[in-house]
């Protein structure tokens, strides 16, 4: 698959985030600590936020928010907390289900998908997470990764889900299986894990609006944003 570019700068969801570009978008984004998750996520925001006229909802489940921040001056996107030029809410998902333990996770995301469609004018929504090494999970197992993805699937026409990202380890083995079954619409990639400035072993698969003959692809975090590399 050739590079595809907008501006200077390249988004691993471009071929989404710019043909829908009036709809909402979650985008669940896991992987161990130090897997790069928080600079992936905030190239992708970064890219949004320079590209595109839309507004973005960030909802955090692992308490980096102070860091998101860091990294968002750092690409030199004007930040202030929580809102970014009146397009940027930051929420945290830990804190909700502290506030709400006796909230089922489906209801706690409805109820997300509710907030951001009254504050954001049903425009870009962007779901992060991780689960398998943040707080809320040992505080409550029994929202674990695999429970949390199947919540969004039996949700997934109402909160207008169109992409995932998950790292493949051991702890996922049961989200993977889970990933084996669900439609076109969503994207499956390998570890998220940046070395010499590349996020190895992308895999695209059935990724909807993008066609090609190759599966994997790496993901390249350049100074100017990230972009989707020549097949591997």
């Amino acid at each position: 698959m050739r590079t595809v570019e907008r501006g200077l700068s390249i988004s691993v969801l471009s071929p989404i985030i710019y043909d829908k570009i009036k709809t909402n978008i979650i985008l669940l984004i896991t992987g161990p600590p130090g897997s790069f998750k928080t600079v992936l996520m905030a190239n992708i925001v970064a890219d949004i936020i320079k590209y595109s006229d839309l507004y973005a909802i960030y909802l955090d489940a692992s308490g980096m928010g102070r860091r998101f921040e860091d990294y968002l001056a750092f690409m030199k996107v004007p930040v202030r907390s929580p809102l970014i030029g009146g397009r940027f809410i930051t929420m945290d998902l830990a804190k909700m289900f502290k506030e709400s333990p006796e909230r089922d996770i489906s209801e706690v995301l409805y109820s997300v998908r509710e907030t951001s469609s009254e504050v954001l004018e049903n425009k870009l929504a962007i779901l992060v997470v991780d689960p398998l090494d943040s707080p809320f999970v040992r505080l409550r197992p029994d929202y674990g990764l695999p429970v949390l993805v199947n919540s969004l699937i039996d949700l997934k026409s109402e909160l207008k889900v169109v992409g995932i990202v998950v790292n493949t380890n051991t702890r996922s083995k049961e989200l993977i299986e889970t990933l084996s079954v669900i439609s076109d619409a969503w994207l499956v990639t390998g570890f998220i894990s940046l070395k010499e400035k590349r996020i190895p072993a992308v895999k695209v698969k059935k990724f909807r609006g993008v066609r090609h003959s190759y599966d994997t692809h790496p993901i390249i975090l350049a100074e100017k944003g990230l972009r989707i590399g020549n097949p591997l």
